[in-house]
């Protein structure tokens, strides 16, 4: 059964799928994975995980606070995804870092595009204001706790900070 699974996986004949994007297809070659079938696949999947979960929590949440509720209850399945699904992947395919970029990622590409554009933070709404500022400390609190390095968050939060404040 897992011969015929992985068969499946790693070569489906049947459908035409598109090519990886951008993201996948880097991942893959900064941790040295590419012409690998199998990771791509997965990969793959994944990232469509992951852009459903996010779809079906943020449907309806139109203010940034609402949005940041929700961005709170999504970024504690890292935690889970750290101990319950990593173990079921080899080591080799880094999965938790994949799952985290995209979490991170479409974290952040949310909530910037929910906090109202203005020149300067003090233009902004003062309740806006502590819901950030009080987001990001549990922000950092859970980043330590799934084992990110000091240095790796506070880029992160640096790079978060400066898109929400200074939006493209």
């Amino acid at each position: 059964m897992k011969l015929k699974s992985l068969s499946y996986i790693t070569k489906d004949t049947s459908k035409k799928e598109e090519a990886p994007n951008a993201k996948v297809q880097k991942f893959m070659q900064d941790n040295k994975l590419e012409n690998d079938p199998l990771v791509e696949r997965t990969l793959i999947e994944v990232q469509k995980s992951v852009i459903a979960r996010f779809s079906a929590a943020l449907e309806g949440k139109n203010t940034v606070e609402d949005v940041i509720g929700e961005a709170e209850t999504i970024i504690n399945d890292l935690p889970a995804i750290k101990e319950f699904v990593v173990p079921c992947f080899p080591p080799y395919f880094n999965i938790f870092e994949f799952y985290k970029n995209e979490y991170l990622e479409r974290i952040e590409a949310q909530v910037s595009q929910h906090i109202p554009k203005t020149e300067s933070t003090a233009a902004m709404d003062p309740g806006v204001l502590v819901v950030l500022a009080s987001w990001f400390d549990n922000y950092g609190v859970l980043l330590g706790k799934l084992g990110i390095k000091e240095e790796e968050e506070r880029l992160l939060d640096l790079q978060l900070v400066s898109s929400l404040v200074h939006p493209m």
